[in-house]
């Protein structure tokens, strides 16, 4: 596909391109203050805190000779106690701050005074080794990496901000070093955000730094806002700021001058890039001002093998710099850099106004593959002015590789005084170009089309192609994936100018299909009225794969000889209303449609009707969070579903595939009727695994299906001892992924394992059924489970994840078959659920000992409804025992527990850390249980011998009541730890009734404190039985992921 983004008039692209931006500008600021040691002064940040402190406070020293990083340190752990209580600001007031490495908390402001410098220590010591990036495999120097000067990972909500304060990174001694190759680990920056979530940097001055500036890295939803960024022009790496790997960031109003790029988009290098697959996507980058002659304004890679795409530009001013965009890639890199928007730029003492580079051929290490080469695409430069140049542009791509869709309009180049001959350098390119001086090279040729107003679309799935043969072109008004969209005026017109394209048609010049005025997809709550519509290029008003739709009040007029002008044209939509029109056409005034021939059959009807799904009968409706554009059968790949076939290959493929129009409404893949055994493949985004009633996935029974994967990184070990195995289903890195069906079956086979699990065969942690990872936005739904290797479901390190309608089915003897256990995830819904387990139904967790406390990522905000449970040997809820990372507000209702040793168990153990608060539970009935309340607080198990004997975890706030429970052994076994009591335990309106031959200590209580209410039997003296009646907490209170609409889709 290729189009320009033509400055000539507006069109459907710049009303799609607008309302992207304004996606990248909905960050939030509020206006706080400090508050201590001088008058309050005012700034803007994404949150205010409650709680605030002086870095002098903590006894630090501002001389610019002693070293204050104990003090920071001090300071920080001090308020990140207050992170969930409105959290904290950390002010540094006027003076000279010498410091080594420190680590930020969440629901953190570090506030510099415009009078303060923090200085970076001179000393290598200061700033510790820490784990090289794994999307780098190795530091960028070589070596390990030093830890940045301002260092945070995991965290939410931070604020680096100040009124012009200053850091400087004493960069000399560094770069000294790195010149004469002393040093064999990669420098600190200045500052390095990870993994981390809402994140803003704004009004500081930053000088001399030892190497990059600003990094953020595996992050999102970051603000990078009136930055001051020094370095000499010859320094080394000295990078402005570096977004890598990263999504939703908004970089605006900086200054810089650096030794390197002012600003670099990155997603990891070579082999390491494509197998973490973490892209940067969604960058505004507008109002910039740079000066780096030895370098680029704006470089995309060269280290983007996780790809860059989706990235805006606009507003830029380059003085005395060696390039504007540049574009650096190589063989090896793999990835992509796709849908690339600059314009509104101003060039002064320029090499190259445009620089794309295939050759870029530094590489990690001999691991790098050299048939992985990148794909380059969709790159759009307009509306640009350069003086003083030497050369306009140096385009290479790579030798059967070419670089495409490049498009370059209103461009006026002014040249050095002795310019050089060749001005257009390019190579294994393709493209066009409008409005550019000097000429553009013969590969991007001249084009004043008026097509090119109009991009190209993909052809409608129900439809196989254009309606006028070939491709199709954009619609002057289009939409896709929309609810709640009017098109409305006082009778305004739109005026499609049709009379260039019907003589165009006539004449049989065109190939594609020619644009109508209005057409909305896949959308819902459509309203169009009030308008008068003329001479349309073709049809006029065109709703297709919508719903409630209303089209009323309209005037449309054509020719009543043009060819294909029909006036309305309702097609495969469902609840369409059109009234009070008035048309005038040279083809049908309406004209319901539903698709063509086999494409439409296959397609189905909108409304979900049986109308010819192949072999495997109609189309199926069911909810998810988005539907998809693109469907596809599995058997389209070449499956077989003969239940002994290996179809490994066929459901990568398809996926593959598939993945190719994620950006483009996304797709579904339909597992129809059959047995399809398979070992474990990937999912992507954008992306909806449907799995029809009548389907089983079976998982294969051979170990080499399963191939080895990293070991988590808060357990630093696998479950099992080893490493782990891949999932039958899984995914990471992922945005938007449905795995769905019509109650259709994914087995594990899961007896293969168990057997060698129990025999001590098994050197590694078996697969599970289904892992997601570092992902947001997931559903699992209306599927059957049955016999995993191991756990069944297991989102990780994910956001905004629901699971309903499950049913899960393991041997209740069957090791480790843990049903759903959401692991160091937030806002996750767990409803509607049956399960029977060999192990807890489900297992809430965040990390093992060591491991979780230090990669800090939390289970919260999680809600548990409607669950039935049976598990003779474990429990109906499980929190821990691996919760070294924390969690918190989690709350469960409407529980119902048959035949289960315990309801809600809190595991955890000394070396744990962590804590587990407000746990809230209520709601629950119980038939037959050893235990209706269990603590442990003596959960022995460690990763290894590296764990902390100090690390104790805090239990508190947890509450329980309404329940109701019979024939059960023991009321509550609550065990605390010895010098850490579990406290704030609240327990109320508990009616328990025992076996007929109960124990005689019905409440054991060791190390416990909390209150309870209208329990029987009356619980420990620990827990203070009140003769006054209340009700402990449960809030009421919505949290953000019960607001999710799903919407009905079809297959």
């Amino acid at each position: 596909m290729e189009f320009c983004l033509n400055s000539r008039k507006p069109h459907a692209l710049g009303i799609v391109l607008a309302v992207l931006i304004l996606g990248l500008l909905s960050f939030r600021v509020a206006e706080c203050q400090t508050s201590s040691f001088m008058e309050p002064i005012k700034y803007k940040a994404l949150r205010c805190r409650k709680h605030s402190a002086v870095l002098t406070d903590f006894g630090a020293t501002g001389d610019g000779k002693t070293i204050n990083t104990k003090a920071f340190k001090s300071a920080i752990d001090h308020l990140s106690q207050f992170a969930d209580d409105g959290g904290a600001e950390l002010i540094v007031p006027p003076g000279k701050w010498l410091t080594g490495s420190f680590n930020l908390t969440s629901h953190f402001t570090l506030y510099i005074d415009k009078d303060a410098v923090i200085l970076g220590a001179q000393d290598e010591s200061a700033y510790p080794l820490i784990e090289v990036l794994p999307s780098y495999g190795v530091g960028r120097d070589g070596g390990g990496r030093h830890s940045s000067l301002i260092f945070g990972t995991n965290l939410t909500d931070v604020v680096i901000t100040g009124g012009n304060g200053t850091l400087n990174g004493q960069g000399k001694y560094w770069w000294d070093k790195f010149r004469a190759k002393k040093y064999n680990d990669t420098r600190p920056y200045l500052i390095e955000i990870m993994y981390s979530n809402h994140v803003q940097i704004s009004n500081l001055t930053l000088i001399d730094s030892p190497s990059w500036n600003v990094h953020p890295v595996y992050s999102r939803n970051v603000l990078v806002k009136d930055l001051t960024i020094l370095a000499p022009i010859d320094s080394p790496n000295t990078d402005g700021i570096n977004p890598d790997s990263c999504k939703k960031v908004r970089i605006e109003d900086c200054f810089i001058v650096s030794g390197d790029d002012c600003i670099a988009v990155k997603s990891g290098w070579d082999q390491y890039g494509y197998k973490f697959g973490m892209p940067t996507k969604d960058l505004l980058i507008r109002r910039l001002t740079c000066i780096s002659p030895d370098s680029a304004t704006i470089a995309l890679g060269s280290e983007m093998s996780g790809g860059i795409k989706n990235v805006w530009a606009e507003d830029i001013t380059a003085i005395d710099t060696q390039s504007g965009i540049r574009i650096k890639t190589g063989i090896g890199r793999g990835g992509y850099v796709k849908d690339i928007y600059v314009r509104r730029m101003t060039v002064k003492t320029m090499k190259y106004v445009f620089w794309i580079t295939g050759d870029y051929g530094s590489h990690p290490d001999d691991g790098w593959d050299p048939k992985a080469l990148p794909v380059i695409k969709n790159i759009n430069y307009r509306d640009m002015v350069a003086e003083n140049v030497t050369y306009s542009a140096r385009l290479d791509g790579i030798s059967g590789d070419p670089f495409t869709g490049i498009c370059i309009s209103n461009v006026t180049i002014g040249l050095t005084e002795k310019p050089k001959e060749l001005q257009w350098n390019c190579t294994n390119v393709a493209g066009v170009t409008s409005q550019v001086t000097p000429r553009s090279c013969d590969l991007l040729p001249p084009s004043d089309k008026e097509e090119s107003d109009y991009p190209h679309i993909p052809p409608l799935p129900s439809y196989g192609k254009g309606r006028d043969g070939g491709g199709r072109f954009s619609s002057l008004i289009f939409g896709t994936n929309l609810t709640d969209v009017v098109i409305i005026g006082g009778n305004g017109t739109i005026n499609g100018q049709g009379r260039v394209w019907w003589d165009k048609f006539k004449q049989k010049k065109l190939v594609d299909t020619r644009p109508y005025l209005i057409e909305i997809m896949f959308s819902d709550q459509v309203q169009i009225s009030n308008l008068t519509l003329i001479d349309s290029p073709s049809w006029n008003v065109h709703p297709v794969y919508c719903s409630d739709v209303i089209i009323q009040g309209m005037t449309i007029l054509a020719p009543v000889d043009v060819p294909n002008t029909d006036g309305i044209n309702p097609d495969s939509c469902a609840n369409v209303k059109i009234e009070d029109c008035y048309i005038v056409s040279g083809d049908d005034c309406i004209a319901v449609k539903s698709g063509w021939d086999q494409y439409g059959i296959k397609y189905g009807a909108w409304e979900g009707e049986a109308i010819g799904r192949g072999e495997w009968g109609g189309s199926e409706e069911y909810r998810a969070i988005n539907c998809r554009k693109h469907s596809a059968v599995l058997t389209d790949f070449g499956a077989k579903g003969d239940g002994k076939t290996m179809n490994t290959k066929a459901f990568k493929s398809a996926i593959a595939n598939l993945s190719q129009v994620a950006g483009d409404g996304g797709a579904q893949l339909i597992v129809p009727p059959g047995k399809w055994l398979t070992g474990s493949f990937n999912l992507t985004s954008h992306f909806t695994l449907f799995v029809h009633k009548d389907a089983v996935i079976l998982g294969a029974q051979d170990e080499a299906a399963y191939p080895l994967i990293e070991i988590l990184p808060s357990y630093g070990a696998g479950r099992d001892g080893g490493g782990r195995h891949a999932s039958l289903i899984f995914g990471t890195n992922l945005t938007d992924v449905v795995i769905t069906g019509g109650n259709g079956t994914i087995h594990g086979q899961g007896q293969y394992w168990w057997d060698k699990f129990r025999a001590d065969k098994l050197k590694d942690t078996r697969p599970y059924l289904i892992e997601i990872m570092y992902s947001d936005q997931v559903q699992i739904s209306n599927l059957i489970l049955i016999d995993s290797p191991s756990w069944n479901v297991h989102p990780t390190y994910s956001s905004n994840v629901i699971i309903q309608w499950l049913t899960i089915i393991a041997p209740v003897g069957s090791p480790n078959t843990d049903g759903i256990n959401p692991d160091s995830s937030k806002n996750v819904l767990i409803e509607d659920c049956f399960i029977v387990s060999g192990d807890d139904c489900i297992a809430v967790k965040s990390g093992w000992d060591q491991y979780g406390i230090k990669f800090g990522m939390p289970t919260e905000d999680l809600i548990i409804r409607r669950l039935t449970c049976i598990s003779p040997d474990s429990a109906v809820i499980a929190l821990g025992s691996e919760m070294s990372g924390g969690i918190k507000n989690v709350r469960a209702e409407n529980i119902t527990a048959i035949d289960s040793e315990s309801g809600v168990r809190i595991k955890s153990g000394v070396g744990r850390g962590g804590y587990v608060k407000d746990i809230y539970a209520r709601g629950m009935t119980m038939k037959t249980m050893k235990y209706v309340f269990w603590m442990t607080g003596d959960y022995g198990q460690h990763p290894d011998d590296g764990w902390d004997p100090k690390a104790l975890p805090k239990i508190e706030n947890i509450n329980y009541r309404d329940m109701v429970a019979e024939n059960v052994t023991y009321s509550a076994r609550l065990d605390g730890i010895s010098g850490d009591p579990f406290t704030g335990i609240c327990i109320s309106n508990v009616k328990i009734g025992l076996t007929e031959k109960p124990k005689k200590l019905q409440w054991n209580c060791t190390n416990v404190e909390g209150v309870s209410s209208q329990v029987t039997p009356p619980s420990c003296d620990l827990l203070h039985p009140s003769k006054k009646v209340f009700n402990c907490p449960f809030p009421e209170d919505k949290l953000p992921i019960e607001d999710v609409q799903m919407k009905i889709c079809s297959t």
